[in-house]
């Protein structure tokens, strides 16, 4: 049970300014055709690109999986919703910053790109075809655009070093399987001696472009800050060990020295464009924070928000983000509200008998200003606004005194949802009339993101406004062919699952087909809808306290389930594979990736197995709310025709399915009325 918050509270400091904040991107609801990457095309440019001494001698099988299962990866990450595939200027901002990198060997190469994923971790990584990905999470962080300059020219280096083809030839050829003690060490080295190759190509690169190599330095100093960050939350560790990448002080170590050799004259932090800079960056944190809180990483999605407010306290996007990550994970444990805002997950080093241990930090977070919890880089601090968290008496300690706190601001700077936020925080039934009040107060707002949904809520009909209709949504059928130890994959091209998805439905009631690959042509923010829906769905989904409520954890879901008229959504993930005779030929590999795919699904000889695992998400009154089955895989009757048996089989797991979902609603039924 939540403390009513007492609107009069907290006043002090802000000089708000009303800005109208950017909780959601308008997105396009169709995926451009330069987006569907052919994949053939790609696995030719991939293997084309493989020295000719790999590519025509005893390793050109290897060199033909490599671009194979390459290709594949690439052209259903570009396609799969997870690329933005509308933020044109952003995008076209990265590449023109890319191509003023790039050296001229590479200037030829049709296929390098950079594009942007909505991820908001700090992250950037280029692949085997010379597409570059570029995490939103990543950009927010930059200083400037020689930072920006600096990681384009780190991945753009190993695609020129061919970094990914070496690591896959190792793999393959087993050079990091020197026994148990030794495998980890080597793998290791191999991994950290690349990235510290393209670390020096970059400066050249930079350098040449006319950029500043400061703004190289700069995103290791990223990485050193996001390091000492998680050092401060683990208990037991007091350094990090390299894995795949060095640790950012080699880095930096590495880079001064070679700055001591090429100098850095009259770089620029700026070529093209300081003012389109500064405004995207700005752009990019609500999807940042949109991302994490999708993401369910709660925690942080709660520090990103505070550490952009602090920066820009009169934005009502990061207030409003702050209290949706804190309400939600105080949703899930009912704990939270009473721990430490932020500092509940760091340690601190204390002194113990003479020896210097780590225990819970016991101070709120505005003791003191601590640079490895509040993670910014030191040059920023003239630019923080809300220094007067730090100097005058703490506004709040606890995540429930920051909610409350927040909520305040919010509704100083108008924010709609923070008013439905607030609502959604009284979850117990003693609340109800608190929350009623607030739900009221929000549905008199214009242009809501959560109108419908909120006047439901209000009138007690959430679920009734549902009507008892399903979909169920298949995901592709993932083929394989295991030749001997070697698993290859192979798309439907031609969609014959879709066949098999008609077969099943003639006989499912009250479930309408939605074929995915098919379906983000459509709808593409449904399509991507689903996708997360579906990620969930597949979740552990751990909560203390009351019971959880889909339509409470996210609103979105149920806008979703009431767009779509539904209260169920089934997720199908189909698996196919067949077991071949051993061959480790070119020719061998080639003609299975060739192969007809009507073919497999036809009658075969071979030893072939399918399975399926089935999850769903509902907004049923008195009912669980996912339901999980899988009963393990089928080998399939080499006699019989293989599109009819996994027909079968899908067929026969819905309905145990069903059986189930009928026990775990009589169970939760029986614990919810005990």
């Amino acid at each position: 049970m939540r403390l009513i918050v007492i609107l009069s509270l907290f006043f002090v400091n802000f000089s708000f300014s009303q800005i109208s904040g950017n909780l959601e991107r308008s997105y396009s609801n169709n995926l451009p055709d330069r987006f569907i990457i052919d994949n053939e095309s790609l696995r030719g440019h991939i293997f084309n690109g493989v020295p000719a001494s790999i590519r025509n001698g005893e390793y050109s099988r290897r060199a033909l999986n490599f671009a194979h299962s390459n290709s594949l990866f690439i052209s259903e990450l570009i396609s799969g919703g997870t690329v933005y595939s509308d933020w044109d200027e952003l995008e076209d901002y990265l590449n023109k910053i890319l191509k003023m990198v790039m050296p001229t060997e590479l200037q030829k190469d049709s296929m390098i790109h950079a594009y942007i994923i909505r991820d908001g971790s700090y992250n950037a990584f280029m692949t085997a075809s010379g597409h570059t990905f570029i995490h939103v999470g990543l950009i927010a962080e930059m200083q400037d655009e020689s930072t920006l300059a600096g990681v384009l020219s780190h991945e753009l280096a190993h695609y020129y070093l061919k970094h990914s083809l070496n690591r896959f030839m190792a793999e393959e050829a087993g050079e990091f399987d020197q026994g148990i003690i030794s495998t980890g060490a080597v793998r290791k080295n191999f991994s950290v001696n690349q990235e510290l190759q393209a670390d020096s190509l970059a400066a050249i690169w930079v350098q040449r472009a006319g950029y500043s190599v400061q703004g190289l330095i700069s995103g290791f100093k990223n990485m050193y800050r996001i390091e000492r960050n998680i050092l401060k939350k683990r208990r037991l560790d007091w350094t990090l060990k390299e894995r795949t990448h060095p640790l950012s002080e080699k880095r930096l170590s590495q880079l001064y020295k070679i700055l001591s050799q090429i100098g850095n004259a009259n770089g620029k932090s700026f070529i093209i464009s300081e003012s389109m800079f500064n405004r995207l960056k700005e752009e990019v944190k609500p999807e940042v924070l949109k991302s994490l809180i999708n993401d369910f990483d709660y925690y942080e999605c709660i520090e990103k928000s505070f550490k952009y407010h602090l920066f820009d306290p009169d934005n009502p996007t990061y207030v409003y983000y702050l209290m949706e990550s804190i309400r939600r994970n105080a949703y899930l444990n009912v704990d939270i509200w009473k721990e430490l805002f932020i500092t509940n997950l760091y340690y601190d080093s204390v002194m113990v008998n003479g020896e210097t241990h780590k225990e819970e930090m016991t101070d709120h977070l505005f003791k003191k200003f601590d640079l490895d919890i509040i993670s910014i880089d030191p040059s920023d601090g003239v630019k923080l606004k809300a220094r007067f968290y730090w100097r005058d008496k703490p506004k709040f300690t606890t995540y429930e005194e920051a909610y409350n706190f927040f909520f305040v601001v919010g509704q100083a700077l108008k924010c709609k949802e923070c008013v439905l936020s607030n609502a959604l925080s009284y979850t117990s039934i003693k609340d109800k009339a608190i929350r009623n009040k607030f739900l009221e107060e929000y549905i008199k707002f214009d242009s809501t993101l959560h109108n419908e949904y909120a006047k439901c809520l209000l009138k007690d009909s959430i679920n009734k406004s549902l009507p008892n209709n399903k979909i169920i949504a298949f995901n592709d059928l993932s083929l394989r062919i295991e030749q001997g130890y070697e698993k290859i994959r192979l798309p439907d091209k031609k969609h014959l699952f879709k066949g098999m998805i008609d077969s099943v439905m003639k006989t499912s009631q009250n479930r309408t087909a939605y074929f995915l690959p098919e379906y983000k042509f459509q709808n593409l923010n449904n399509f991507n809808d689903l996708k997360a829906l579906q990620r969930f769905s597949i979740m552990t989904t751990i909560s203390k306290g009351e019971k959880t409520e889909l339509h409470i954890l996210d609103p979105k879901y149920w806008d979703l389930f009431y767009r779509l008229k539904v209260n169920e959504v089934e997720f199908v993930f189909p698996r196919y594979y067949e077991v071949r005779a051993k061959d480790v030929s070119l020719a061998g590999y080639q003609k299975v990736i060739d192969t007809d795919v009507s073919s497999v699904l036809g009658k075969t000889k071979q030893t072939k197995y399918f399975d399926v695992l089935i999850s769903s998400v509902r907004e049923i009154e008195n009912a669980a709310m996912k339901i999980r089955h899988y009963q393990g895989e089928n080998k399939l009757n080499d006699k019989e025709n293989t599109s009819d048996q996994i027909t079968k089989i899908i067929k026969y797991e819905l309905s145990i399915k069903e059986s189930r979902a009928a026990e775990q609603d009589k169970k939760f039924r029986y614990n919810n009325n005990r």
